[in-house]
């Protein structure tokens, strides 16, 4: 947040909320870049198809757990309008 508010040009000193910084810089939340940076990331290694060390990956269970989060987050945003089943028990639809 306190980048944001650096890019507002805003006084080191200056005392705005998370909210304020938000609306001023028209960003979403730090939170839901880094899980659009997640699934752009996933999205990636995806097409990389075989090339991708997935073996590697399901060893680190936070990052997998993050991604699963991170799917299950956007079937909430798009689920009924792509009318995609729940990723945790569909994955293969997705």
């Amino acid at each position: 947040m306190r980048l944001f508010g650096r890019l507002l040009g805003a006084p080191h000193d200056a005392h705005s909320t998370d909210l304020e910084i938000l609306v001023q810089t028209n960003m979403p939340e730090p939170t839901e870049l880094l899980r659009r940076a997640r699934l752009r990331y996933f999205g990636t290694l995806h097409n990389c198809r075989f090339h991708a060390h997935w073996g590697l990956l399901q060893e680190d269970m936070a990052w997998m757990e993050l991604l699963r989060d991170d799917l299950h987050w956007l079937w909430q945003q798009i689920g009924t309008s792509a009318r995609l089943a729940d990723p945790t028990i569909h994955f293969l639809q997705w």
